[in-house]
C-alpha cells in the first residue's frame, strides 16, 4: 500500500461515518530473544550475528483468528518451502505505517528505534512486517559436535502478514516494540544439514539446501514475532 492510499485511508477513518478517531504518531523498536532451549533437532544455538534490514511496517485492524506452526510440511515432500501462517485472517483497515527502512543489529544489548509509524487511533489488531537480508551465524552444538554456521542473506519474498498486535489505541504514550524469536527462525534447523565448512570454518548455508530450507521457514512463521505496546 503506498503512501498516497494510506493517508486517503487514514483521512476517511478520521472523517467518515461520524468515527472518531485522531491522528497521532508512536514510536516503534525491534529487539529480540536469544534461544533458551534447544532447537527441535536438538541443537543448542548461541549467536554471534543477527542482522535484519527492517521497513515498511505498517498496522490494520484485522485481528489475527489463529496463528501457529505447521507440525507437518507437505510442500517438503517436493522440495517446496512451506510456513506456518495466521488462518482466517483478513487484514482489514489500515490504521499506521512508518515507511524508512532500518539496518539492525538484533543482538543490540536494548532495543532500536525504527522510528515514528504515522497513525489514527483506532483498535489495532495485526502488523504487516517487511525484512531484507535476514542473517543468522553462531555456534550451534548436539552432544560433542559443534558447528560454526551461517546462515547466508535471506529476503523474504513478500511482507510478512498478520502479525498479532491488539491494542485499543487512543492518546497514551508508549512504544509498539517488536520482539524477534530468533529461537523459532532456528527451530526448524537440522545444523548436521549445514554444508561442508570453508576455509574458516564456518559452514555457510547454500540455498537450495535443507539447512537454509528450514531456516527461511522460521523466518516466514508469524508465531516468531512478538509485537506489545510498552508504556514509558
Amino acid at each position: 500500500m503506498s503512501r498516497l492510499v494510506l493517508s486517503s485511508t487514514l483521512a476517511c477513518l478520521c472523517a467518515c461515518g461520524g468515527v472518531a478517531q485522531k491522528r497521532r504518531t508512536f514510536p516503534v523498536e525491534v529487539t529480540h530473544a536469544a534461544p533458551a532451549a534447544a532447537n527441535d533437532s536438538g541443537w543448542a544455538v548461541t549467536l554471534t550475528k543477527a542482522t535484519a534490514k527492517v521497513a515498511p511496517v505498517r498496522f490494520f485492524t484485522g485481528k489475527v483468528l489463529l496463528s501457529s506452526r505447521w507440525e507437518f510440511d507437505p510442500y517438503l515432500l517436493i522440495g517446496g518451502t512451506a510456513w506456518a501462517h495466521p488462518g482466517h485472517y483478513l487484514q482489514g483497515d489500515a490504521l499506521g505505517e512508518l515507511l524508512t527502512p532500518k539496518d539492525l543489529d538484533l543482538l543490540a544489548a536494548t532495543p532500536t528505534e525504527l522510528g515514528l509509524a504515522e497513525a489514527v487511533t483506532g483498535d489495532y489488531g495485526s502488523m504487516q512486517l517487511t525484512l531484507d537480508t535476514v542473517q543468522l551465524a553462531g555456534t550451534a552444538t548436539k552432544d560433542s559436535v559443534t558447528v560454526k554456521f551461517d546462515t547466508g542473506a535471506f529476503t523474504p519474498p513478500a511482507p510478512i502478514e498478520g502479525v498479532r498486535f491488539e491494542k485499543i489505541l487512543e492518546d497514551e504514550k508508549g512504544t509498539a516494540r517488536l520482539t524477534a524469536l530468533t529461537s523459532v527462525w532456528l527451530s526448524r534447523i537440522d545444523f548436521s544439514t549445514a554444508g561442508t565448512p570453508n576455509a574458516d570454518g564456518v559452514s555457510v548455508f547454500s540455498s537450495d539446501s535443507v539447512a537454509f530450507n528450514g531456516f527461511v521457514r522460521g523466518v516466514l512463521d508469524t508465531s516468531a514475532y512478538d509485537v506489545k505496546w510498552v508504556a514509558p
